[in-house]
């Protein structure tokens, strides 16, 4: 069969497809993509593929609804072409792929930084980093902010708990990717709707579902002590929340309650007013429930606006790509294919 194959004529098209392919990946392994998207064959099931096909499905019906028809989301989902253009995985990397800005400054939270932090002061600083001596998929520790990964976050569902703990814990662990979160709410919003249309007074409004004062409260450790502390509340918090779904809503609220003040206790931000007199941090106008509403009903139009949702089950795009698998091990399988296009560019 490999005699025969080896004398097999084929055209250019095909052998410039057979080199790219050859240059990208390491000999004898195997590599399935879907629409661009790299599906593992050995973890693969018949039901696994189909939940990707109907994502891929609902990607285009999602593109549709902001306007866009059949051919062009097609195009769009395709990274630009289609598979009769003979290129494959080499479009992937001559061509710029479609990619989905969603980190507009204003409403995405980001967990980390691994240019600043000082948990990253010991990583390579510059690129030749990537070619360091490693296994093969081995990701490398730059301290660069090489892949971003926002997730869409629901914060009243399990989906959303699942990935505020996971993010607190690949950050605890060091993963070189920089995390971001941009939250929604469809019950905030609409409450925030209802709220200005009945014109409700600030005082009257109420603090929202479990979901809403998360977010409240995550947000005041955000603007009063920064990312490591709300990331440590949320996590933490969350950890604990998933084991005790089945509580009441008075015992979530007490247990969330009692880790902001934990939380708070230990990054005690002590800064200087006006006159430089050392004075504690305050969260009264952070923990306000209009004002957190508001944000996160602002959030939810803006994820709207995209097309994406994380009502369902929490979404993942990686610098600007969409990934299917928002776990940690479809993250890290998109970061290493990722890796390695960047390698070939150092």
């Amino acid at each position: 069969l490999v005699s025969t194959l080896s004398r097999l004529k084929v055209n250019a098209s095909m052998q410039q497809e057979i080199e790219g392919n050859h240059q990208l990946m390491h000999p004898g392994s195997n590599l399935v993509l879907l629409n661009g998207r790299h599906i593992d064959p050995e973890d693969t099931n018949p039901f696994e593929l189909l939940s990707t096909l109907k994502f891929e499905v609902n990607a285009m019906e999602r593109l549709m609804q902001v306007g866009l028809d059949m051919n062009s989301a097609r195009k769009l989902l395709l990274g630009g072409g289609g598979p009769a253009n003979g290129m494959g995985m080499q479009r992937q990397q001559q061509e710029d792929p479609f990619l989905l800005d969603i980190n507009d400054g204003t409403f995405v939270y980001w967990a980390n930084n691994l240019e600043k932090d000082d948990r990253y002061h010991d990583w390579h600083k510059g690129l030749d980093g990537l070619l360091t001596r490693g296994w093969p998929g081995q990701l490398k520790y730059v301290a660069k902010n090489l892949y971003s990964a926002i997730y869409i976050i629901d914060p009243s569902t399990h989906s959303g708990l699942r990935t505020l703990a996971m993010i607190k814990q690949s950050v605890d662990q060091r993963l070189p990717v920089r995390f971001g979160m941009l939250f929604e709410s469809e019950t905030a919003a609409q409450k925030h709707k209802e709220d200005a249309k009945a014109g409700t007074p600030d005082e009257e409004i109420t603090y929202g579902d479990a979901g809403e004062q998360l977010f409240r409260l995550f947000r005041a450790l955000f603007e009063r002590h920064g990312h490591v502390a709300a990331v440590t509340f949320a996590g933490a918090y969350a950890e604990k929340a998933m084991h005790r779904m089945g509580d009441s809503a008075e015992a979530l609220e007490a247990m969330r309650k009692e880790e902001f003040r934990t939380v708070s206790k230990s990054f005690r931000a002590i800064g200087k007013d006006s006159n430089g007199k050392f004075t504690k941090a305050k969260y009264k106008s952070s923990l306000n429930a209009t004002e957190g509403r508001k944000k996160l009903a602002q959030s939810t139009e803006f994820v709207q606006g995209t097309g994406l949702s994380g009502k369902e089950s929490s979404m993942l795009v990686l610098n600007g790509q969409i990934i299917e698998d928002a776990e940690e091990e479809g993250l890290i399988r998109a970061v290493q294919m990722m890796q390695q296009l960047m390698q070939r560019k150092v």
